[in-house]
């Protein structure tokens, strides 16, 4: 079928919360397999913007590690809601259709709060987690969310409808026109989930759900506690909003405080800001957790 990604084909595949299926790469290890460890990405991303953190030598050493798209996301299905319950379940199912019991999840922003509530609700299978500039908190009323990236989402939402005859390359220029300056990586996301069909504009992920869901991603889903201590590793850009430990107790009570680490010179995308800094702190850990 040619023109797959019309809209009109993709409100038909809707799926219902329960039967959403998700798309993933899976590498395998270099050498001796000590594990499975998830990455989940953040809001408007899709499986390849990990791809460079699941570099790092432990990852490809000893951990079948899996990229995955979350719904709505990339090519996994598409479904009208995308609460954190129900992102985490997905991640859950995953997991239960590989017979995976135990699995390493790292996640970042929405990615990391998924993994937090996978944790909460099924803390048996956590065999650790590590959470990227993802605070367990509702930011919405922060200075930040309203003065920059609430005004964004709203720009988004006005983009995610094309205008009658728009070519793809018209879009994609008003994405960056609309975006500049320290507002150019959300133009670059827009662009990537944007195909060209024949020259249209068609977008790849559920943009009708994700902008009509958007601002509750930057909420929090309060799902319970997990209670992990030296596994639980949180990454923070030194450029982002740093928050102290007390806030990251709320979801992980015992954790250590030498396992809250902020990277300088990082912002929020803080893998991308400082790769290697973000690639030593998670080997690290990891290498602990292996007890190598």
């Amino acid at each position: 079928m040619k023109h797959i990604y019309t809209r009109r084909f993709l409100s038909a595949m809707l799926k219902s919360t329960n039967e959403v299926k998700l798309a993933s790469t899976i590498r395998e290890p270099k050498s001796e397999k000590k594990g499975d460890i998830f990455f989940l990405h953040g809001l408007f991303g899709d499986r390849s913007n990990l791809s460079l953190v699941s570099n790092e030598k432990y990852v490809t050493n000893y951990f079948t590690a899996h990229l995955i798209d979350m719904r709505n996301h990339g090519d996994s299905d598409h479904c009208a809601t995308m609460t954190y319950k129900e992102m985490a379940l997905d991640v859950g199912r995953y997991a239960e259709e590989r017979n995976i019991r135990k699995y390493t999840l790292c996640g970042h922003s929405m990615g990391g709060k998924i993994a937090m509530a996978l944790a909460a609700l099924r803390p048996d299978n956590i065999s650790s987690i590590i959470v990227m500039d993802a605070p367990p908190k509702d930011v919405r009323n922060g200075i930040k969310y309203i003065g920059k990236t609430r005004p964004a989402l709203m720009k988004m939402k006005m983009l995610a409808e094309f205008k009658e005859g728009q070519q793809w390359e018209d879009v994609v220029n008003e994405f960056y026109q609309t975006f500049t300056g320290s507002d150019t990586p959300f133009a670059t996301l827009l662009e990537r989930n944007l195909l060209n069909v024949d020259g249209k504009p068609v977008w790849k992920c559920n943009m009708k759900t994700i902008a009509e869901k958007a601002e509750d991603i930057f909420g929090y889903e309060d799902l319970g506690q997990y209670r992990g201590k030296d596994n639980v590793l949180v990454i923070m850009g030194a450029k982002s909003i740093v928050y102290s430990v007390d806030v990251f107790r709320r979801i992980f009570p015992n954790i250590a405080n030498e396992n809250i680490k902020v990277i300088q010179g990082a912002g929020h995308w803080v893998h991308a800001d400082k790769l290697k800094d973000t690639q030593r702190a998670i080997g690290e850990f990891l290498k602990s957790q292996l007890q190598l």
